[in-house]
C-alpha cells in the first residue's frame, strides 16, 4: 500500500493549480480520497448534532413518500382498468341521432371495440 500512496503523491502535482491536469482535479481528489483519508481533516465540529438517529431519519423518507405510492397505485389500477374496458371510462352519453336513425358525424360514433 506505501507503493500505491507514493504513486498518487508522485502525480499530485500535475493535478494541482497551474499542472497539466488541472482541470482533472476533483477526479483525482476522488480517487485519492477513496484509498487513504485526506491529509486535511475538519479538527472541529464540522456537523450539527441532532437527536435524530439514521432510522428515525429514514422513517420520515418513507411516511413523506406514503402519498406518492397512494398516487401511483391508485393511477396504475385505473390506466389498466381502462385499458381493459375504454367503454367504462367515463359517464355514458345518449347518441344524438339525424331524421334518418343514423348517428351524427364526430358525436358517438366510436366503437367499444375499437382500441383507438
Amino acid at each position: 500500500m506505501r507503493s500505491l500512496r507514493a504513486f498518487l503523491d508522485r502525480q499530485a502535482h500535475h493535478f494541482e493549480k497551474g499542472g497539466r491536469l488541472e482541470k482533472l482535479y476533483p477526479l483525482w481528489e476522488a480517487a485519492d480520497t477513496f484509498f487513504y483519508t485526506p491529509a486535511t481533516v475538519a479538527r472541529g465540529s464540522s456537523h450539527v448534532r441532532d437527536a435524530i438517529d439514521l432510522k428515525r431519519m429514514m422513517i420520515l423518507v418513507v411516511i413523506a413518500a406514503l402519498p406518492c405510492v397512494f398516487m401511483a397505485m391508485y393511477n396504475t389500477g385505473l390506466q389498466a382498468n381502462l385499458a381493459i374496458d375504454p367503454a367504462k371510462s367515463g359517464p355514458r352519453r345518449r347518441r344524438r341521432r339525424t331524421r334518418r336513425g343514423v348517428p351524427a358525424a364526430g358525436i358517438g360514433s366510436h366503437r367499444a371495440s375499437s382500441m383507438w
